[in-house]
Formats: structure tokens, sequence, C-alpha cells
């Protein structure tokens, strides 16, 4: 319905049956909505310290949202067609715990911009069909796009590191991900199916491509020799910041191909280096199970 709920949750005690077992539920109650795009939300994040929410929509633009006041912000209208992701640089710090098992296997942006400024709770970036990631910093009303950055290929999924410093810079580290949903404007393409490349907010420089030899070999056995760049594939709908059991950071990604897998993302002299592929689990299998830490 082109708006966005926002809702209280309240814990609540139930008495269930003779036995007087009691749980706790939450309540959940509707606030109020807001209303302003002109067609689908596809996602929203909250910033938690401000109280700021970001939407996402297919009307092609991104909105900022004040939920003390529950009015409209500002308007970003950079993108030229549905915009599906977007994240708060300050939700990095939100990351999964992964114990680190088994062996490595080994696995181009353009856009020339400036060094990335700003705090983390300041500054967000927003992907979609138009196969671009903005940077966008809140504090400025004009010009406010800190980094353009082409993928070549559609955005579905944004996320960006823990801000531990393992970059060297004010920003964490950022990872986008995507592919060609079957229902895009774009699905006849030769765009690659599914991929994720992490970029070093220093000067926007993409620290590489997340590659599978193992997703590229199941395509070139289809006779497809044409997806070197593959993480999965098929789309990748979700990536997020992961801590591995040895105290390294990476990125966890999900695709249609039924698969979830583990990067990491080593330390070399200058920083961060290029992703490895850790583990991969396939959801198709019932007796395959991830374990999550803390």
């Amino acid at each position: 319905d082109k708006t966005i709920r926002i809702w209280n949750a309240s814990p609540e005690k139930k008495n269930l049956g003779a036995n007087n077992n009691i749980i706790g539920e939450w309540e959940w109650r509707c606030k109020g909505k807001l209303v302003g795009h002109k067609d689908f939300v596809n996602c929203v994040d909250i910033e938690l310290g401000s109280g700021s929410l970001l939407s996402a929509s297919a009307d092609w633009s991104v909105k900022l949202w004040d939920l003390l006041t529950m009015r409209e912000v500002q308007t970003y209208d950079a993108h030229s067609y549905a915009v599906r992701c977007l994240s708060w640089a300050s939700s990095g710090d939100s990351q999964l715990n992964i114990p680190m098992t088994g062996t490595f296997k080994e696995s181009e942006s353009n856009g020339s911009q400036s060094a990335a400024t700003g705090s983390p709770s300041d500054v967000f970036c927003s992907g979609g069909d138009d196969e671009m990631v903005y940077v966008w910093d809140t504090r400025v009303k004009c010009g406010n796009k800190i980094a353009r950055l082409s993928t070549g290929a559609m955005v579905l999924c944004c996320c960006w590191g823990p801000t531990n410093g393992t970059c060297g810079g004010v920003l964490p580290w950022l990872a986008a991900g995507g592919g060609t949903p079957s229902d895009s404007f774009n699905a006849s393409s030769d765009n690659v199916c599914g991929w994720l490349r992490v970029y070093d907010p220093r000067m926007w420089k993409p620290l590489g491509d997340c590659t599978s030899r193992e997703s590229n070999r199941e395509r070139r056995s289809e006779g497809d020799s044409t997806k070197e760049r593959e993480a999965h594939w098929c789309c990748v709908n979700s990536c997020s910041p992961v801590t591995l059991g040895d105290g390294s950071v990476g990125v966890f990604s999900s695709g249609r191909d039924s698969a979830v897998r583990i990067w990491q993302l080593p330390v070399g002299p200058g920083g961060l280096t290029s992703p490895r592929l850790v583990e991969t689990l396939d959801c198709s299998k019932a007796n395959q199970r991830l374990v999550l830490l803390k």
C-alpha cells in the first residue's frame, strides 16, 4: 500500500491452560504510518542512535524519516530505476559471529571518488535496478553523494562491516551484491547471475569480488563460461558482516541457489585484502546446519 507502519512492542504474559505455564509474548500496537512513496516500499533500515529511518521504494527514491515526529526529512532521487536495498553505515556493528571451519579456497568497480567522510551514523548506502550503489551523507542537503559506484549488475543487497578500523578510515568497509532476478526489467540480459563485491571506503577502491570456483564449475558444466565473477550461480539475496572464530572479519551471503557462503577478508600490509571463500552450506540438504555463535 506504499506506506510504512511503525509498531510498538511490549512484553505480555499469558496463562496457557490449567497447568499454569506462563510464557512471555510480545504485544504489537501500530504507532502510526509514514506516507510519501508513490510505489511499493522494498526495504527500510533504522539508525538506532538517532531514531532516523530510511526507506527504499520502487518509485526510484530513498526517503529519510524522523521517527520522533513521524515526518519526512529528505528525499534522495539519484537512482534511475527501483531502489532495492539500503543500509546505515553504523549497522555493521551488529554483525554475526561464525565459527571458522574448513579450508580456504582461492577466490572491478567504476567510480573514482573522494575518500569517505562523516561518521557511520550520518552515512548510508543504497542500491537498485539501475546497477548503481550510492553512498550518501545525511548532513549535507545538496551534493550529498559521497560515492557513486557502478556495479554492472542489479544491486539487491548491501551491508557495512563493523566500525573497528579494519579499513583504516572513518567508515567501515562496504559490501554489495545482487544479480538478475527472473522478474526484473532486464532479466534477459547477459548480466552475471549472482555477484558480491567488497569496497574499501578509502577512495572507494574495490577489495575484490567474492568468487566461488565451485559456483563457476556448476555454470560451466551448463555450457556457460562467462560467469567468472559469480559468488552464487543465482541471485545474491542478502549479505551481512560476520566475525569469524579466529577474530577476522568477513561477509555472509545467501542466494537463490539455496546456498549460504561465508567469505573471509584477510588483513594484508595495507589493510583488508580480496575476499576468500571459507565455507559453503547447501540449504537444500536437510542434514546440514550452520551454527551461529554468541
